[in-house]
């Protein structure tokens, strides 16, 4: 056989794909707490999604092109959140559950995602709106009022995507708690690579003639090689399929007919 006796010939590539998924980011909880100026938990204010039903619950809204759609609630006993966040925009709303009992000044916010049990986002600012900053202390609080340090940044990022906080407001007096958040949700340039699995090669036969399909590659040294046995032709679109290892160089791949 010769590749000057290739008949026509169509070369179908068939990728096959394993499947792993992989989600993005979750807001999985949030604490609020009075802060002196240097961001350290101080005046005992808390509010959080954790499950100590003796604490002050916080309670989040998400904005949906319908309104806000509640992640929690509506009583202590269901305070734990878990939201995939969407890329874009992300707005919620927070509602403490009981207003202050004592006067402040600086609110501290930290946000846990995917499950962590530190914050990846922890920030200061002043009561009712004003700049934020990040906060860095090494004394402010987790859900159940348990002791952490703060995350130091605005942004967070996993495998898939970088999650920041654009904007925050909490309002805090006798009369109740609430305020606002804003983060947006970016996707990650993640490395990847395509590999074909598998090589259907296909052509138009003849009925009763007889076709091999041959390749060549660096393994072969160039040489053409038979793939298979020889395939009878019925006349119809006749097709055989190739397995291609991982590492595999490259292959070239005629059809001829047996003499």
């Amino acid at each position: 056989m010769h590749p000057s006796t290739i008949a026509s010939a169509w070369l179908v590539v068939a990728l096959t794909f394993g499947t792993h998924k992989i989600h993005g980011a979750t807001l999985s909880g949030a604490v609020v707490f009075s802060a002196g100026t240097d961001g350290e938990a101080a005046n005992g204010q808390i509010w959080d999604t954790g499950s100590d039903v003796t604490l002050s619950r916080l309670f989040i809204s998400v904005l949906t092109p319908t309104g806000y759609v509640a992640l929690n609630g509506p009583d202590a006993s269901h305070g734990a959140v878990n939201y995939l966040l969407h890329p874009g925009t992300n707005s919620f709303r927070l509602t403490g559950q009981s207003g202050q009992s004592q006067p402040f000044a600086v609110f501290g916010l930290n946000l846990f995602l995917d499950g962590k049990p530190l914050p990846v986002i922890s920030i200061k600012a002043p009561l009712g709106g004003g700049a934020l900053s990040t906060n860095s202390s090494t004394n402010t609080l987790a859900p159940n009022k348990i002791p952490v340090p703060a995350a130091g940044t605005l942004e967070y990022s996993n495998v898939l995507e970088k999650v920041a906080l654009i904007a925050t407001i909490w309002n805090s007096s006798s009369d109740g708690a609430g305020g606002v958040l804003d983060l947006i949700v970016q996707p990650q340039n993640a490395p990847m690579d395509i590999r074909f699995s598998e090589v259907e090669v296909c052509w138009w036969s003849l009925p009763n003639v007889p076709y091999q399909v041959v390749y060549r590659s660096v393994l072969t040294t160039n040489i053409w090689t038979t793939l298979g046995t020889p395939v009878l032709g019925d006349g119809l679109r006749d097709c055989i399929r190739d397995q291609v290892g991982p590492g595999q160089p490259q292959r070239f791949y005629s059809v001829v007919r047996v003499q």
